[in-house]
């Protein structure tokens, strides 16, 4: 077969979907065809029995199953290095596509071809692809979905529909391979871009949001900011619609998803209810069929967006209605809804069958219309406040609606977010004080009403489960220790612990260590005594009840303590050295990391110890808080006692945190490439094969692999050119010796050219020891002899790559950087350097094609 591709390649020039494809280099800029406007044109000499040839070769490219998946997910990442790639480039998968989308959405050009041909073979491809496409091919397809939608929507969607009640559950499986991270990837976003390009068109706006409501019913939720349910609001989004059907047929179609798939049609209702803070930026438009109509306007009128939003409102409140546990998600909006649904929804909150409704649902009604009526009072000189008649309003009925059991009144007082409960702008600690003394209030009301059991009920109703037990605990005249500890210490139930170590914090802040000393603990066991200390403070007086209660046993202790340093005070130091015997290397670091924060001074053999335990530690690698390491490692970089070549080895285990997202520099180990040319000699040969030298027999280790990546990061981040110092001297002396030993070391092992190259990288950064030229002028020497052909071609390339993220500017941007390093070279050319002079010229001419091909570009097209 791959040989009939190979044919079939040279007759489909015409079509333009080749891999490579055709192109002529002209003396100014090279060219490419357009392939709208080569479809046009070459469509006549297309017949039925190339289009019959190209249907088996589509077939076979797109139904390669991507060998990556073989591997496990966590391997995925080095798939080509493991030989799993594909054997059809995505060039081409994409080239055939395109081609498919072509002939059916725009068949007219292709004139020799029976009538009809050019649609069925793309449904039939589509068909044979998609029809019982289990979920690795699926996953494959990712990239070309959004064209296969095109070449035949009703196939693409009859096959979307059947793989949803497939016994496979393909797309179950796609939402299970989506991973996070720098190297993650996600293999949903090709189909829900399709489902967009089809909910342009009015005939295919009801199946895309039933198929995207059947997907977001699955969807188990993740990182990536694709779903199928921010697919579903950018679609039907009132003020920014992604779709060409009327008013009314999205209206019909959100009622159509909200009846076969209540919770997610539900959701997407208040979503399009009006609000201040939303945004779009547009679905994914289709590429070839001609779906938009060119005059459409990028908005809405103001009439149509109102017929929507009291559409969508009506409908909420109608389905609050007859739903009550809907109503406290509904009544946020209260202040943002059409006149219409507002009176509506206010007239049937005062209603008999929201009043006399179940104690347990006019409570949740009661607390939405609470923070309600909180955050207006709060900010009732904000624009968008509501009147203070409205508010009081609402207090009226609220009021209607109070619950008549203390727990239901109050367990809205137990959340973690303070500020939502406060009814005032003003001190925050006074407001908070009174906060604290109305939720011991209402703890008293509930205990006088049901005692310690309707307390414990609470337990599992209320947000924050700790601050329930802290609140339980600080109040004077309740003492529930015989009934609470240790047994709910113990529990299974992790709510139940919260709620116990909040109990325990709040007693120990109401009577200190003399009620710790209290407490019976002879029948405790080891487990239960062990929790009960990690509630105290992260202090010398809890460890050393630890020791003389626990004794041999305190390792218990020690994995489950909090490790907050600010509580351990003087002792401070003696705390993170526990930490670090305990085998708590990360908490000691964060604990390093707060008494630098306190502007304490760090003890470097203390700190050292708690980075090499780190990497000895069994504690999850993932775990570790980026910020306080590399903040430690900065610490000792600044200590000029500290023994510079211990510092180096720490930067070698820390190196993949050293870098621009996290604030480090490997300064040591950069410093030492710039001083040490056998050092950077060794580097070089970790990272490469010499020229010549054969790969190895066998796949390299993995502590190899972690070797090679970690030489490759130091090397491709280095900033520190030999023959510079801190002190802004540049010693070019130093800089010939260190050129003249790699060039020793290196040409017998075949790196010479790769360790040249990497030189003339690192030269890039001289200039700041520059004079007069742009770069010093022992610099431009080692630049300008003639065998030095690597370090220019290092130095253009360090040029090309220092540019980073740009945006586009029609070429302006390229024109004044080519200005730039033409002005360069002539003053190099005129020092008399000229090879480095051709260097920087022929720069500047590549980035002059650059702007040649910038201003004839579409930003928004491909």
């Amino acid at each position: 077969m791959s040989k009939k591709i190979g044919e079939w390649r040279q007759e489909l020039q015409a079509l333009s979907i080749q891999e490579n494809p055709p192109v002529k280099q002209a003396n100014e800029m090279w060219r490419v065809v357009e392939r709208g406007n080569a479809w046009e044109a070459a469509g006549r000499r297309v017949f039925d029995d190339h289009l019959e040839r190209f249907q088996s070769v589509a077939t076979t490219v797109l139904g390669e199953k991507d060998p990556k998946f073989e591997l496990p997910q966590e391997d995925r990442v080095y798939a080509a290095f493991k030989g799993r790639k594909k054997e059809y480039s995505s060039a081409l998968r994409k080239g055939i596509a395109e081609t498919l989308a072509l002939l059916g959405s725009r068949p007219q050009p292709l004139t020799s071809c029976s009538d009809g041909k050019p649609e069925l073979v793309a449904c039939l491809v589509v068909r044979e692809l998609l029809s019982s496409a289990d979920p690795v091919l699926w996953a494959s397809l990712n990239d070309v979905l959004p064209l296969l939608s095109e070449a035949n929507p009703r196939e693409f969607l009859e096959s979307c529909e059947s793989s949803l009640s497939s016994d496979q559950k393909p797309f179950e499986f796609l939402f299970g391979e989506e991973q996070g991270g720098v190297f993650g990837a996600t293999y949903m976003s090709g189909l829900l871009w399709a489902l967009e390009n089809l909910a342009w068109s009015s005939d295919y706006l009801s199946r895309v949001a039933l198929v995207l409501g059947a997907l977001a019913a699955i969807d188990p939720g993740g990182n990536w900011g694709n779903r199928p349910s921010g697919s579903l609001f950018t679609i039907f989004c009132p003020w920014f619609p992604q779709t060409c059907a009327s008013v009314e047929k999205r209206v019909a179609s959100v009622k159509a998803l909200q009846s076969e798939f209540p919770d997610v049609g539900w959701q997407l209702l208040l979503k399009l209810l009006p609000s201040s803070h939303q945004s779009s930026s547009g679905s994914h438009k289709p590429k070839w069929r001609k779906i938009i109509p060119e005059e459409r306007p990028e908005k809405p009128t103001n009439k149509e967006y109102w017929e929507q939003v009291t559409a969508y409102a009506e409908l909420a409140v109608s389905l609050a209605m007859e739903n009550h546990t809907r109503l406290p998600d509904l009544i946020p909006r209260l202040p943002n809804l059409p006149a219409p649904a507002h009176a509506s929804l206010l007239e049937y909150i005062a209603s008999d069958a929201v009043t006399n409704s179940p104690d347990d649902d006019r409570s949740r009604i009661w607390n939405s219309l609470q923070q309600l009526i909180t955050k207006h009072r709060k900010f009732a000189d904000a624009d968008w406040a509501m009147p203070p008649s409205t508010v009081q309003d609402l207090e009226t009925r609220a009021e209607a609606l109070k619950p008549s059991s203390p727990v239901n009144e109050h367990k809205r007082l137990f959340t973690e977010n303070d500020f939502e409960l406060m009814s005032d702008k003003g001190d925050y600690e006074a407001q908070r004080q009174e906060l604290d003394a109305v939720r011991k209030e209402a703890i008293r009301e509930i205990y006088k009403h049901g005692g310690l059991d309707e307390i414990l009920e609470m337990v599992q109703e209320v947000e924050a489960p700790w601050r329930l037990g802290y609140t339980v605990g600080s109040v004077p005249d309740l003492n529930e220790d015989r009934n609470l500890l240790p047994e709910y210490l113990a529990s299974k139930d992790n709510d139940q612990i919260v709620f116990a170590k909040g109990y325990v914090w709040g007693r120990y802040q109401a009577e200190k260590w003399d009620w710790v000393d209290s407490i019976d603990k002879s029948g405790w066991s080891t487990d239960a005594k062990a929790k009960f200390y990690t509630c105290l403070p992260f202090s010398k007086e809890t460890w050393d009840r630890v020791k003389q209660n626990i004794g041999v046993e305190a390792s218990e202790y020690w994995q489950e303590a909090g490790g907050n340093i600010y509580e351990a005070g003087e002792y401070a130091e003696l705390g993170i050295e526990l930490l670090i015997q305990n085998k708590r290397a990360h908490s000691a670091i964060r604990g390093l990391q707060s008494l630098e924060h306190q502007n304490k001074t760090i003890d470097p053999d203390l700190a050292s110890s708690a980075l090499e335990a780190a990497l000895k530690s069994d504690e999850d690698p993932n775990r570790l808080d980026v910020y306080a390491t590399v903040s430690i490692i900065k610490s000792l970089q600044k200590n000029e006692n500290f023994d510079r070549e211990k510092l180096a080895n720490l930067e070698w285990a820390y190196l993949s945190l050293l870098d621009r997202h996290s604030g480090g520099f490997p300064i040591t180990l950069q410093g030492k490439l710039a001083n040490d040319p056998d050092f950077f000699c060794e580097i070089i040969r970790m990272v490469y094969r010499g020229r010549g030298e054969k790969p190895p027999a066998e796949e390299p280790s993995e502590k190899t692999k972690s070797i090679a990546s970690n030489a490759y990061r130091l090397l491709h981040d280095w900033r520190i050119p030999p023959g510079s110092s801190p002190d802004g001297r540049f010693d070019g002396g130093h800089l010939k010796s260190w050129v003249s030993r790699v060039k020793k070391i290196a040409s017998p092992s075949g790196h010479l050219a790769m360790s040249l190259q990497h030189l003339g990288n690192v030269l890039y950064y001289s200039q700041k020891y520059a004079d007069q030229l742009w770069l010093p002028n022992e610099v431009a020497n080692i630049l300008n002899q003639a065998d030095n052909d690597e370090v220019r071609r290092g130095l253009t390339l360090e040029c090309f790559n220092s540019r980073g993220v740009h945006g586009f500017t029609h070429g302006k941007a390229e024109r004044e950087i080519a200005t730039d390093y033409r002005s360069k070279a002539e003053a190099f050319e005129l020092a008399g350097y000229p090879r480095l002079a051709i260097s920087l010229r022929e720069l500047a001419e590549s980035y002059e094609r650059d702007a040649a091909r910038e201003e004839k570009r579409n930003p928004y097209g491909d």
